[in-house]
């Protein structure tokens, strides 16, 4: 019941649920704690988490990894390093919990937003070195940050990394160094990759086909961006509104 009231947004009744628990013979225990302290989180109410883990650790009910990674993952979106630095070392020193994939994960995405490669890159060596090894999301994260910095080699060498480990890209893996081509004009390499995909079994999306479309059209080559607008479709690829919306704004640019 208290999960259902968090996840429709009445985290309120909830928390009154959750008094209300105290009250009985059915008391809460971790995972009690956990759903309505994640629920903050991500609500942005990180005062109130922090209370409730500070009563738990009062009331001798141990936190969890998942504890920790709710708020950790909050912290990190406040850029509040400091506290985020003083978690991960009660984690691992007083309560010895050692992190799992997602807590590095949500690391390396929020090293990478700030622009803190190094720092990302030294986490996920960290996690082999500790035998937590990355997954496809912590991999596309660092890729994706080399790709905001405009740093295309960086994004490259993460995505033979993710093939030498035999994971499988998908198509949001490809939609990220697409995108980046296309914001830096390189129009003819976004589209090598997008042949490419192909040939990987990979089929591209709608979001794939707008961002091909946004960059034909933004070098001023509406005609070819007309034609693969009809060659999708013949292709079975519907449009949605922002297709429709980019092709528009394209032709409307070039007159």
């Amino acid at each position: 019941m208290i999960d259902g009231l968090c996840k429709t947004g009445h985290t309120d009744m909830a928390l009154w649920l959750f008094r209300f628990m105290e009250k009985s013979y059915c008391k809460p225990n971790t995972v009690t704690y956990n759903t309505v302290i994640d629920s903050y989180c991500k609500h942005g109410l990180v005062d109130h988490a922090l209370t409730l883990h500070s009563e738990m650790m009062d009331k001798r009910i141990f936190p969890d990894v998942w504890t920790y990674n709710s708020i950790i993952q909050v912290l990190c979106n406040l850029n509040r390093w400091e506290e985020v630095a003083l978690f991960l070392k009660q984690m691992r020193g007083e309560m010895n919990i050692f992190p799992n994939v997602h807590t590095f994960t949500i690391l390396v995405n929020a090293y990478s937003k700030s622009g803190k490669l190094d720092d990302a890159e030294h986490v996920i060596q960290m996690m082999s070195e500790k035998g937590e090894y990355p997954n496809i999301v912590t991999y596309t994260t660092l890729m994706q940050a080399y790709c905001f910095q405009g740093k295309m080699d960086g994004a490259l060498a993460v995505l033979s990394t993710i093939k030498s480990k035999k994971m499988m890209p998908n198509c949001y893996t490809y939609n990220i160094l697409l995108d980046a081509y296309c914001r830096e004009l390189k129009l003819e390499k976004a589209l090598d990759l997008y042949r490419k995909m192909a040939s990987e079994g990979l089929s591209p999306n709608v979001v794939t086909h707008n961002i091909l479309l946004h960059g034909l059209c933004q070098l001023g080559r509406p005609v070819e961006a007309l034609t693969f607008f009809y060659k999708t479709q013949d292709q079975g690829h519907m449009p949605d509104i922002v297709t429709y919306q980019t092709l528009l704004g394209g032709l409307c640019k070039n007159h």
